[in-house]
């Protein structure tokens, strides 16, 4: 046993740590006055909030590339992620309001009527007093808002940073199963980095009440629960939850599941699991509308120019320019409504090694059918920003980094080179 080396590896750690506490701690101090008067969930305001949990993810990428592995990890993480945020406790229990006009404030109408009239119907007719009562927007956020309203009364803002802490908690068992499904390399600390850089982009979903940060959340704890510590019965059930928080994912879950299954020995009893959770936004619909109908309702294709002059809004064409703005979206660039181009750090900090990275994983770690499997299912969530996506980005981005990463070790043998077909 290699004492010295042994000591001066945790000497290393241990001054990491406290390099890290030091400048969160600080940054805090000095950003806590620009959140003080400050009313609503996210804004400039609020970046205080951005540093923690980014260095928080630093500390993770140090350790798992140390192949410090266990749950001290995570507990030293938590300590350092609330540490940081010593000088925003006085902030905890301030009520907020969400930003106004935008997908939180909905969602959060809704939750707030579940909990005030003891019902799971989804009150979509809140903000669409026109429509029926069977869902018209993504259904699956709201019931988590309504779970936390009931939990802590008030939207306060010390809910966000459970949120935040939920993703962090949530990185650290993905990291594990990404460690796990491939030997010491480069290439892997390179994979763990994207993940780490994707943190103050989710730190911004957070703050802004979106659903992607829940989702991928999800999707990460399943992938931990198939390959690490496998309890297969509860990845199926986490990806089952996948689709009810975002519709568009369901044919790249269908064929996550249909893996899982396949290399499970209760093959009958998963597929009815994953059946009867998936079927959830179906029974909604037929309980409180009477309408058998699965998919929420789409008024507008964002790839289409639309004649808001006719009475009945009517294509034109195709919105080559929304369709181009959105491959842009891959290079970290964003094209606004007057034309100007506007770069977001956020996203370019982890989209262009995604790139990279995503050619490679094809190219070395698959090959013949587990190739192509993997393609489908990543090109199945892939393709469709590019022509759906619209409002808030990288939101779907930052979902297509986490499939791609996801559907990686979901189909890659632990320490092997290629998965075999």
């Amino acid at each position: 046993m290699n004492i010295p080396g042994i000591r001066n590896k945790l000497l290393k750690e241990k001054y990491l740590f406290l390099l890290l506490l030091v400048t969160g701690i600080t940054c805090s101090f000095i950003l806590y006055p620009n959140a003080k008067h400050y009313p609503y969930q996210f804004g400039k305001q609020m970046i205080g909030l951005f540093i923690p949990p980014f260095l928080t993810g630093l500390y993770f990428f140090y350790s798992f590339c140390q192949e410090e592995l266990d749950k001290t990890v995570l507990y030293k993480a938590i300590a350092l992620f609330f540490l940081q945020l010593i000088p925003f406790f006085p902030l905890f229990f301030q009520e907020t309001t969400p930003n106004p006009g935008e997908d939180f404030a909905r969602n959060l109408a809704y939750a707030q009527n579940m909990i005030a009239s003891c019902t799971l119907w989804g009150g979509d007719k809140i903000a669409y007093p026109d429509e029926g009562n069977a869902f018209v927007t993504q259904p699956g956020y709201r019931y988590f808002i309504a779970l936390e309203m009931f939990l802590f009364k008030k939207l306060y803002r010390i809910v966000s940073v459970a949120n935040i802490l939920f993703f962090l908690i949530s990185l650290f068992f993905f990291l594990k199963a990404i460690a796990v499904s491939m030997p010491k390399s480069r290439f892997k600390s390179l994979l763990l980095l994207v993940v780490v850089l994707t943190i103050p982009y989710a730190t911004k979903n957070v703050l802004m009440g979106l659903s992607e940060w829940f989702m991928v959340s999800i999707l990460m704890l399943s992938a931990y629960f198939f390959k690490v510590r496998p309890i297969t019965f509860l990845s199926i059930v986490l990806l089952a939850l996948v689709p009810f928080i975002r519709q568009n994912t369901l044919p790249s879950i269908v064929l996550l599941a249909a893996w899982v299954i396949f290399n499970s020995k209760q093959k009958l009893l998963l597929s009815l699991l994953f059946l009867t959770i998936l079927m959830l936004p179906l029974y909604h619909n037929l309980y409180y509308a009477g309408e058998w109908h699965f998919f929420v309702s789409i008024y507008h294709w964002p790839f289409l120019n639309y004649n808001s002059q006719l009475k009945n809004i009517e294509p034109t064409g195709i919105n080559y320019q929304g369709v181009f703005n959105n491959l842009l979206h891959y290079a970290g660039v964003h094209i606004k409504n007057n034309r100007s181009i506007d770069f977001l750090e956020e996203a370019f900090a982890f989209l262009i090694p995604f790139i990279f990275i995503y050619f490679v994983i094809q190219k070395k770690y698959f090959s013949g059918y587990s190739r192509i499997l993997f393609l489908i299912i990543t090109l199945g969530v892939i393709i469709p920003t590019i022509f759906f996506a619209t409002d808030f980005y990288p939101r779907f981005e930052f979902v297509c980094v986490f499939f791609a990463i996801a559907t990686f070790a979901f189909l890659k043998k632990n320490g092997s080179v290629d998965v075999i077909a």
